[in-house]
């Protein structure tokens, strides 16, 4: 298990590395997927009135029963089990990633607009991968 302390320090040399920690990206979604982020809201909304005081709110979309960060390696575990229940071929956490370009890719959508989703900083690392 993590101490609180060295979850924030994983967080925050993650966001100094990928983001930056005052920098904000905005990346469209479908309207399925806000309308499925909105229950997941209204369910953890439910679940902190019933769990009361014990809930630290952190305002995190996957958190653990009483709000905090969630283990990393149990993200990964979930996701595990979601991909064999699916019957689809085995992928790493990062691979959603690539599934995602990719499609993006074949679809047609401009690998500018890909790159700049993903946040690369030019056209050419996004087709590299």
């Amino acid at each position: 298990m993590f101490t609180k302390e060295e979850k924030e320090s994983v967080m925050n040399k993650f966001l100094k590395e990928n983001r930056g920690l005052n920098e904000e990206k905005t990346i469209k979604i479908p309207e399925f997927l806000m309308n499925e982020l909105e229950l997941h809201k209204k369910r953890i909304e439910e679940w902190k009135e019933l769990v009361g005081t014990e809930f630290k709110d952190q305002d995190l979309v996957i958190c653990t029963n009483i709000g905090s960060l969630q283990e990393p390696r149990n993200v990964v575990r979930v996701m595990k089990r979601i991909v064999k229940c699916s019957n689809v071929p085995n992928i790493r956490f990062h691979d959603i990633r690539h599934t995602h370009a990719s499609i993006l890719i074949s679809t047609g959508i401009d690998i500018v607009k890909i790159s700049k989703r993903l946040g690369h900083a030019n056209p050419k690392i996004t087709l590299e991968f």
